[in-house]
């Protein structure tokens, strides 16, 4: 459940984030969690924590990228490499962990630059801080 929460996390707020162009107000927010809560995911305040930090940060590199031709097809690819890298990795890597994940979506056709990667390097931290609270209620469980 844990890795499909997490799946359902990313997706949402990427597709939030193109939806509302970068720009959204607090209703849009509510909104939001309270789809997230609809499709199962707890929403408390430390979940509600990470999904503004995610979220500030797609904005960032949304801003970022939103020039570029097919946005919404690079924001896709991006938040799906980052969900399979986050748990494929269980929520920690390294430095060349990191650069090899920047170096296989530039590989996929993803055009990278220094503010983008810094972007991309702010969500996948955030996301990380995601992904720990959804292993939590596994780690108590065993």
């Amino acid at each position: 459940m844990m890795n499909k929460g997490f799946e359902m996390f990313m997706d949402a707020a990427s597709k939030f984030v193109e939806q509302n162009k970068g720009t959204w107000d607090h209703k849009a927010w509510t909104d939001l969690m309270s789809n997230m809560q609809k499709k199962g995911l707890e929403v408390n305040s430390e979940m509600m924590a990470c999904t503004g930090t995610v979220l500030e940060c797609m904005k960032k590199y949304y801003g970022a990228t939103s020039n570029t031709q097919g946005i919404v097809k690079t924001m896709n690819k991006v938040s799906e490499n980052m969900v399979d890298f986050v748990k494929d990795n269980k929520g920690m890597w390294d430095h060349a962990k990191w650069t090899a994940f920047v170096q296989d979506l530039q590989k996929k056709g993803v055009e990278m630059n220094e503010e983008t990667t810094s972007y991309l390097g702010g969500i996948l931290e955030a996301a990380k801080g995601f992904y720990s609270i959804q292993a939590k209620p596994l780690e108590k469980s065993k």
